[in-house]
């Protein structure tokens, strides 16, 4: 009997456009590239899309388009991004194509599953924040892919019960989760729990957990192929890789998965030339025939859960991810996970960063919501979650104000141009909570300021109803959180030496700042 291969890459990037240009800046960090799309797109996206086989003397037997082959997310901004990008078109059209090509050999079940729109951690959002995100996520995977998502990635695999609730709610099917995340679990239908303590969940089979409105599937990868792949090097060699997934072999029929999920980015870029391993090991698979490639959905109705799961809570109860032991911890105070920074550096400006925002957050749905149910009669929130129509370019600005604006509201210009910078407010509210703002190890990086300038943007977007009062008070806020670097300064300096700049019709910094 051949075991079941599932290899999963999540391949994603956090929006990286100026708000105010909508163009990316350039990157020195990203060099010889001019930013951190373009070269992670040569290295990665579309290496997977053209992946060469070589024969001994380096000459080219085979072009593979990996996703064809393996389950994979994209974020969706990231996938929007390629969609338009005009140095690799055919990139794109690579990645949609290899998920129709696999509907047909899989029965039906596609290798894309869609993800939460932005990357933002969802235990941590309100629950219509999350709800807007998975809305979003959904309904961009199937203008993309041009049809409903069985399967939803979790930016982190971050996950908690009001998470999973939702996430019935909108009908899916399946989620993929760390073994670590698991606290318990039983055959069905008894509830004989054996506890994992701090041990990993066996990865073979297909789990389910009941909630009160309905259940979920939950596949958790192998931990020791998804390390060796990440961080051993498993990808310099394919023989030694098929070699390492042989030894997971089981005869039985119940435990016969063999489940991988990684970052995508370890195929080419993270790890170079690790698409073609990749695509080696496809050509091996095909050659050796002891395993069946597959995916996540067809295995689902292949094979229906046979036990069931429970998780871990997570410190303060908030939920569990992939890349924070203490669970969602890393996004929101200083709890010892870090990636880069030097010796003696800290992460306590974590915590003065997400009150910040969600302090500011919450003051703009106040106003979104109360100026909101000024031009329309339709739940403000309601509108939100279909504005991601409008942000992919399917539904235009007139037809969309058409659909939701008060007659009266109708003809006049200025009533709509206010209509669409509430929305943008609130897309702009979202993305400042893109996870990589607290993933590495200061408030000075990249992909902090870029969550700082999407706040900006925000606030300047809803000045008209507020002055210069949410300005003022985020300034104030921010400037409790303080980089590891003496010279960066607190996150009011950041902002003004960093964010200000980018800002084309706003006064100077230093008067913006003091006024």
């Amino acid at each position: 009997m051949r075991n079941k291969l599932i290899i999963h890459g999540h391949f994603y990037q956090p929006p990286r456009e100026d708000p105010w240009s909508g163009l990316i800046p350039v990157q020195k960090s990203a060099a010889p590239y001019s930013n951190w799309n373009y070269r992670i797109t040569r290295e990665c996206y579309a290496a997977n899309a053209f992946s060469k086989i070589l024969d001994n003397k380096g000459l080219i037997l085979d072009i593979v388009n990996n996703y064809r082959y393996i389950s994979f997310n994209f974020g969706p901004t990231l996938l929007s991004w390629l969609k338009d990008s005009p140095s690799d078109p055919e990139v794109y059209s690579r990645i949609i194509e290899a998920d129709r090509q696999s509907l047909k050999f899989n029965k039906g079940h596609g290798n894309a599953i869609a993800q939460s729109y932005n990357h933002s951690i969802l235990p941590l959002c309100s629950t219509e924040e999350a709800r807007t995100q998975i809305l979003w996520g959904l309904k961009h995977f199937q203008l993309h892919f041009g049809r409903s998502s069985e399967g939803l990635w979790l930016p982190e695999a971050a996950v908690n019960n009001a998470i999973l609730d939702l996430l019935i709610e909108e009908g899916i099917k399946f989620i993929i989760l760390s073994p670590w995340q698991a606290a318990a679990y039983s055959p069905k239908p008894s509830t004989k729990w054996q506890t994992l303590a701090d041990k990993p969940i066996p990865s073979d089979r297909v789990y389910q957990i009941n909630r009160p409105e309905g259940s979920i599937a939950l596949f958790f990868y192998n931990h020791s192929l998804a390390s060796g792949i990440s961080f051993s090097h498993y990808l310099h060699n394919a023989d030694s890789l098929y070699t390492q997934i042989s030894s997971f072999k089981n005869s039985d029929p119940v435990k016969n998965l063999i489940n991988i999920a990684t970052d995508g980015e370890i195929y080419g870029h993270h790890e170079p030339f690790g698409d073609m391993c990749l695509a080696a090991l496809i050509r091996l698979i095909e050659k050796r025939d002891d395993f069946q490639l597959t995916n996540y959905g067809l295995y689902l109705e292949e094979h229906p859960p046979q036990f069931l799961v429970k998780l871990k809570g997570g410190e303060d109860n908030l939920g569990t991810s992939w890349s924070c032991s203490h669970g969602v911890s890393r996004w929101y105070k200083n709890c010892g996970c870090s990636t880069g920074g030097k010796e003696g550096w800290n992460q306590r400006w974590r915590k003065p960063l997400r009150e910040s925002l969600n302090k500011l957050k919450n003051k703009l749905e106040k106003v979104y919501s109360l100026e909101m149910k000024r031009f329309s009669s339709f739940d403000p929130l309601v509108i939100r979650n279909q504005y991601i129509e409008v942000i992919e370019g399917r539904r235009s600005r007139k037809e969309f104000a058409a659909g939701f604006l008060n007659k009266i509201n109708q003809q006049d210009h200025d009533s709509e141009a206010i209509f669409f910078n509430l929305l943008e407010g609130q897309k702009y509210a979202m993305f400042m909570f893109t996870s990589c703002g607290w993933f590495f190890s200061d408030l000075s990086g990249i992909e902090t300021i870029q969550n700082l300038a999407y706040a900006v943007r925000a606030i300047e977007l809803y000045s008209p109803f507020t002055g210069e009062k949410l300005l003022k008070g985020f300034l104030q806020s921010i400037g409790s959180a303080h980089s590891n670097i003496a010279e960066q300064g607190s996150g009011r300096e950041i902002v003004e030496k960093y964010v200000f700049p980018m800002r084309e019709q706003l006064p100077p910094a230093k008067s913006s700042a003091s006024s």
